[in-house]
């Protein structure tokens, strides 16, 4: 059985369980980038059999990269854990609304600057 097909399993027998969530971020953030859980956000609700689990998955990711079965997993983990999607989605436009803000801040330094003569201070 491959360790998706085991996530599957736990995801019925523990809908709510922070097991289940750890284990779901981590799939749907190995299925795409959409879904920015970092490993260790995936990790911290995790012991145990989950762990070790959740460390064939990435195991299985490494050696097979993203493929149909990964991707079954994911649709599934979407199903198990819906406001897992909402919760993606709101790190990722929080995300892209911080990186604009930064580039802003650049643009408007670097006009600045450009009017100034630089120093080293």
């Amino acid at each position: 059985m491959s360790p998706y097909r085991e996530a599957l399993a736990w995801f019925s027998q523990e809908p709510y369980g922070g097991s289940s969530l750890g284990l779901a971020k981590l799939i749907l953030s190995l299925s795409t980038s959409r879904h920015p859980f970092s490993l260790a956000d995936c990790l911290a609700s995790t012991s145990g059999p989950h762990r070790r689990l959740a460390m064939r998955i990435v195991h299985h990711y490494e050696e097979n990269g993203v493929d149909d079965e990964l991707h079954a997993a994911a649709e599934e983990a979407c199903r198990h854990h819906p406001r897992l999607l909402a919760l993606s989605h709101a790190m990722k436009e929080a995300s892209r609304n911080l990186m604009a803000a930064w580039a802003d801040d650049f643009a408007n330094q670097a006009r600045q600057q450009a009017g100034k003569p630089w120093t080293d201070d």
